[in-house]
């Protein structure tokens, strides 16, 4: 029990090059959830079109929907549809003791197709964000096949 309790002290580290690989992927898809809501923001105050009657009010506004806006809450949803599973799993395959070159690279070619897909959806490029977002996906599966190898090994 005692040395469970070392071995994951261990793991959970920032010493630990798989885990600072994890940390950093964490806090760079974090920030960029969070700048999805002020995009959200500008694109409400640019257009000065509003969800709610009181912010339209407040902001010599209308109640209405726009393209614009839309695409930035779309592009914002995906994102809360693909990284919560992305971190969920990538915390479980630290917990592995992989590779750090391994994981690594399916850590950062998240990160890094995440903000692409971004950025494709925002600019219209398709056929772009479609692949931006299927080889988004490659890692969080190969992550889950590997986490479920290794339970199944064990």
């Amino acid at each position: 029990s005692s040395l469970l309790l070392i071995s994951m002290a261990n793991l959970l580290n920032l010493q630990n090059p798989v885990f600072r690989a994890f940390a950093i992927s964490t806090g760079a898809l974090t920030l960029k959830v969070l700048a999805m809501g002020p995009l959200t923001a500008i694109q409400r105050f640019k257009s000065k079109t509003y969800a709610n009657p009181e912010d339209a009010a407040a902001n010599n506004g209308v109640v209405a929907v726009n393209e614009n806006i839309e695409r930035v809450r779309r592009a914002h949803l995906n994102d809360l549809e693909n990284i919560p599973i992305f971190l969920a799993v990538g915390l479980v395959y630290v917990l592995t003791d992989p590779k750090p070159k391994t994981a690594a690279i399916l850590f950062y070619s998240f990160v890094g197709f995440r903000f692409l897909h971004t950025v494709t959806y925002l600019n219209e490029l398709q056929p772009w964000r479609a692949i931006a977002y299927l080889a988004g996906v490659v890692p969080t599966a190969a992550l889950s096949v590997l986490v479920l190898r290794k339970a199944l090994t064990q």
